[in-house]
């Protein structure tokens, strides 16, 4: 069977046109037709710019899915969040039941004058018919150094699942062939490049001269090796200043 996965960053349903409007980001997931994704840059009640919405809640319900979320960013209330704690963080969705999840806490190295943003690894566990699947989300940090150690720390949460199959999604702040990427290259596949025969599409918008014009990969999809990349693509979209990522990955026979 093919399994559909999409990675997309939705910068709390800002578009790169400027316009905040989630149902847009509902929109864009619908007509994937994606049977996973991993979504970073979600807001549960984290304020006005979002409209101290539960966004991972009001996703799953219009897309029919289940879902899990990962706060890195954890705030005290405020007039306006009902009580709720102020949150920002990834999720993951599924058509499929999730059996477990856990957020995993990412390695931290500040930078004077940075923006020095907890990151986070979110780990769910699916049952796909009689199959288990791991997913693992993330969104990196901004220095080589801090995305290094992360990627270091996420491989070693990959190997502790054993021989499960796993699926990792995510906006990683890295180019293809950057040296943090090693770390995963040297366990997984990486699914647009598998399809393409070594070639990454970009999927980071910048809107700097005006029209939006796609100018870098930093998104990506990974799989481990005993599923098969089939399909991958980037999807035009002005929903956010990422472009949303697909891959099809076939699974078959027992895990190894």
């Amino acid at each position: 069977m093919n399994l559909k996965v999409v990675s997309f960053n939705i910068c709390h349903g800002l578009g790169i046109d400027g316009r905040q409007d989630l149902e847009r980001t509902t929109d864009v997931l619908r007509d994937s037709g994606a049977d996973v994704i991993g979504l970073q840059e979600v807001d549960k009640y984290y304020g006005e710019r979002s409209g101290w919405q539960d966004q991972t809640a009001l996703l799953a319900r219009s897309l029919g899915m289940h879902a899990v979320y990962g706060p890195n960013l954890d705030m005290d209330p405020q007039p306006g969040s009902g009580g709720h704690r102020r949150q920002y963080g990834v999720a993951i969705l599924s058509r499929y039941p999730i059996v477990s999840s856990r957020n995993h806490v990412l390695p931290r190295i500040d930078t004077p004058g940075g923006w020095n943003e907890p990151r986070g690894l979110l780990e769910a566990r699916l049952q796909v018919g009689s199959e288990t699947v791991r997913v693992l989300n993330t969104h990196l940090g901004l220095s080589d150094q801090e995305r290094i150690a992360q990627t270091l720390r996420l491989v070693e949460v990959y190997l502790a699942g054993g021989p499960e199959r796993c699926i990792v999604t995510g906006d990683f702040n890295a180019l293809p062939n950057s040296p943090e990427l090693s770390p995963l290259l040297a366990v997984l596949s990486d699914t647009y490049a598998s399809v393409h025969g070594g070639r990454h599409d970009p999927t980071f918008l910048s809107a700097a001269g005006g029209a939006p014009v796609a100018v870098k990969c930093i998104d990506y999809i990974w799989c481990s090796p005993d599923l098969t990349p089939v399909d991958a693509a980037v999807t035009a979209s002005l929903a956010s200043d990422h472009l949303p990522l697909a891959a099809s990955v076939t699974i078959d026979g027992p895990a190894h």
